[in-house]
């Protein structure tokens, strides 16, 4: 509230996640906020869609390498494709998936002369096309991404061992569509072949991305019991340190694999959490007044927490956020915003 208004463009990133924006607007506690938000964010959140928009090269490019990058796969980056691959997941989340695979293609790495790459521009090139598809996975075309997977899986130009991230994350995606058996037959040689590649390809706490797959898959087939012994201590192990890598907490893991077997008294135990953090619940409110997951069985999912959230706890504490404030909930609603601020700025 003691920022001078020549300062406000400087403190953006405290609140230029459109999420989390919308998080605080629904938040009584923040209610003393509201004005100051909504002077600095528009009285539709127009402005602030504006201002994430047009700073996004900026906020990609500034994202370090190593562990300070608070992702695996962007702390691993040379700093061009660093750039773009954070640029195209704030495309992303602004739900300009179309714009974000532009960008994304354009980053691919080029192959020498003999169309072959080296270890550095395999890895980027698998990274990138990673990036295309989860964005298609987020936006709800699961067989887009896979497809993008597999074309990953069988690029001969491309190391070995890079390609085998493209297999972990196409099993993880038939997993999370109930593909069970499907997930099974690729993650299990996986694993095997992770385990003897050469040491440079390996992250630490790797192994836990391939036993909460495999969990996920057996839970899927019915063999729940089994899947509980594959993930037992994996999310409540110490959070693996690298000079070189970030690498993702246990609880980020597990937060995927309850979803992925639809936990719900986990998730909603997340949530309540969530609510008595001294931050606003940008997850719970999401799950309260966003648009529901394309995928049938995480829309099933979404409303059952919904049912179990909406107890009077809950609902005093939050509001459903003002007009045009929850479009910044619904990714079309805010593409066509962030899409129209695009297409009229100068060139």
């Amino acid at each position: 509230m003691a920022i001078p208004e020549d300062q406000w463009s400087e403190s953006l990133s405290l609140i230029s996640a459109p999420k989390i924006a919308v998080a605080y607007l629904s938040d009584r506690r923040f209610e003393d906020f509201w004005p100051l938000l909504v002077r600095f964010g528009g009285e539709d959140g127009g402005k602030l869609i504006e201002a994430v928009v047009a700073t996004r090269k900026e906020r990609a490019a500034a994202i370090p390498r190593g562990p300070g990058s608070g992702d695996t796969l962007l702390s691993a980056l040379g700093q061009a494709s660093r750039a773009a691959v954070a640029e195209a997941r704030i495309l992303s989340a602004l739900g300009l998936t179309p714009e974000a695979n532009e960008l994304l293609e354009r980053t691919l790495p080029q192959p020498d002369r003999k169309g072959r790459y080296n270890k550095r521009k395999s890895f980027e090139w698998i990274a990138v096309s990673m990036t295309r598809a989860a964005s298609l996975h987020n936006a709800g075309h699961p067989e887009d991404a896979i497809e993008i997977y597999r074309k990953m899986e069988q690029n001969d130009a491309i190391a070995a061992e890079y390609r085998l991230n493209a297999v972990i994350n196409r099993a993880a995606l038939l997993a999370e569509l109930g593909q069970g058996a499907a997930a099974l037959e690729l993650i299990e040689p996986a694993a095997r072949q992770f385990v003897v590649s050469p040491g440079d390809a390996r992250i630490a706490g790797s192994m836990r991305q391939f036993d909460w797959i495999r969990g996920c898959a057996l839970h899927s087939l019915g063999r729940s019991d089994e899947a509980q012994r594959v993930v037992s201590g994996i999310f409540s192990t110490p959070r693996p340190s690298s000079a070189d890598f970030f690498v993702p907490a246990g609880r980020t893991l597990e937060a995927r694999y309850r979803w992925c077997i639809g936990d719900l008294a986990w998730l909603n135990g997340e949530f309540r959490k969530e609510l008595e953090q001294p931050f606003a619940p940008a997850a719970a409110v999401n799950i309260l007044y966003g648009k529901t997951h394309p995928y049938p069985q995480h829309q099933q999912m979404t409303n059952a927490i919904r049912s179990q959230f909406r107890s009077p706890e809950t609902i005093g504490r939050l509001r459903e956020p003002p007009p045009g404030w929850r479009d910044l909930l619904d990714s079309d609603k805010l593409a066509v915003r962030a899409r129209a601020i695009i297409a009229s700025a100068p060139r």
